[in-house]
């Protein structure tokens, strides 16, 4: 009788567990899936952090298999076009819009906040900062991060200089804006329209693990970049890649705190 006892615990307890062939699940379920999206106070403790040791980044340390893909100049007509591609293959970027075309394209900033775009600062009208004052600059950095606050959207914390310009009165005021300056390591030169396919193959040539890459949805006709981003999110996860914001790749793959200090781009 003991037994016979025994065999049935053992028996019950197999069937609990998910033996017992084909009337059982034959996986057992994983971790559910990341969001597609870090919600905005996410966002936070990790640019604090990298800006405990330097004012600015240009790519991850490379220890993580990571891309940040980010578009400049925008909003445009391409912007919904683009968005819904990323939207589509759960591709989660950072923008850097224009104040004067958020102004332009009213709905802009909540098609961005609806699929948890994150955004960033690019200045009101685009200048070379460098050939302003530091008064000057600050109207160009508050006015844009003005408005991106007004839409709703969180504040600011990422600031990508336009051309690449910027001098030590930008990297003050970005301080005192607690800002984190992000430049680049990838540049495909989307921006001259030079073909979707020269575009998808410039940025696989440069492409590295942590690297942020930079392209534009607005400042002209976008449509070669938006058919190269459709290529080049498939091409980029065959590689083992995972495409990141800029802020889940400083909380994965902060960049190195030996970097020297900011390079300035002014020019590309």
């Amino acid at each position: 009788m003991a037994a016979l006892l025994v065999l049935l615990f053992v028996v019950l307890a197999w069937s609990l567990l998910g033996g017992g062939g084909h009337g059982a699940s034959s996986s057992v379920p994983g971790p559910p899936p990341l969001p597609l999206h870090s919600p905005p106070h996410a966002q936070e403790p990790a640019i604090d952090r990298v800006l405990g040791y330097t004012n600015y980044i240009e790519a991850g340390s490379r220890r993580r298999r990571e891309v940040a893909l980010t578009f400049d100049d925008g909003p445009s007509t391409f912007t919904p076009k683009l968005v819904k591609v990323l939207r589509a293959r759960r591709v989660p970027a950072t923008f850097f819009p224009v104040g004067y075309g958020i102004q332009r394209y009213g709905n802009y900033l909540q098609l961005l906040r609806r699929d948890g775009f994150v955004v960033g600062d690019h200045t009101m009208t685009h200048p070379v900062l460098q050939r302003f004052d530091v008064a000057s600059q600050a109207k160009e950095i508050d006015g844009q991060a003005g408005l991106v606050g007004g839409g709703g959207l969180p504040y600011p914390r990422l600031f990508r200089p336009p051309y690449g310009s910027f001098d030590q009165g930008t990297l003050g005021l970005l301080d005192e804006r607690r800002m984190l300056m992000v430049l680049w390591s990838v540049n495909p030169q989307d921006y001259y329209r030079p073909g979707t396919k020269v575009i998808v193959s410039r940025t696989l040539a440069a492409v590295h693990p942590g690297a942020i890459v930079l392209m534009h949805d607005g400042g002209g006709d976008r449509s070669q970049t938006v058919a190269a981003v459709k290529v080049l999110v498939g091409k980029l996860r065959k590689r083992g890649y995972r495409l990141v914001t800029v802020p889940r790749l400083l909380a994965d793959d902060p960049p190195s705190r030996l970097q020297g200090p900011p390079p300035n781009l002014a020019g590309i």
